[in-house]
């Protein structure tokens, strides 16, 4: 029987190839992290974004400001309904899945719609990653 090439290690090495992981493991987290505050910045550049265009639209469409404020007031509805939805969706049928189906949902025609409604799920979905999972509770989707 041949020894495996872990036996054939000397403590030094051994420990030197622990530090290496766990320097690894730490730039993952702060990998991870660095995306999740992309997310949410994502987000609220796109609110700002809604607020900024509002007197451009009152101006194309010859709208008051009570009827332009309709667009801003749409876009909080939809971020209150979507992003306990989001969490339900992703908890059913798991991160990668939902995410997967977000990828491939870019190609629809109506984009623009898609947008906003995601950069809600997006939010929603990038803050569960730095949560905990409780202790016992196999991700969703796993078997």
């Amino acid at each position: 029987m041949e020894a495996s090439p872990k036996a054939d290690l000397s403590p030094r090495t051994s420990e030197a190839l622990a530090q290496h992981t766990h320097a690894a493991e730490e730039a993952r987290k702060w990998i991870v992290a660095a995306s999740v505050i992309l997310c949410t910045i994502l987000e609220v550049l796109d609110s700002s974004i809604v607020n900024v265009a509002l007197p451009h639209m009152q101006g194309s469409f010859s709208a008051t400001v009570d009827e332009v404020t309709w667009v801003v007031t749409t876009y909080l509805v939809a971020a209150g309904i979507m992003i306990p939805t989001t969490g339900w969706i992703a908890g059913r049928f798991g991160r990668k899945r939902y995410s997967a189906v977000q990828s491939q949902a870019t190609m629809i025609a109506l984009n623009n719609i898609y947008r906003m409604l995601t950069g809600v799920m997006i939010l929603a979905v990038s803050l569960t990653v730095l949560l905990p999972r409780p202790a016992g509770k196999a991700p969703a989707g796993a078997h």
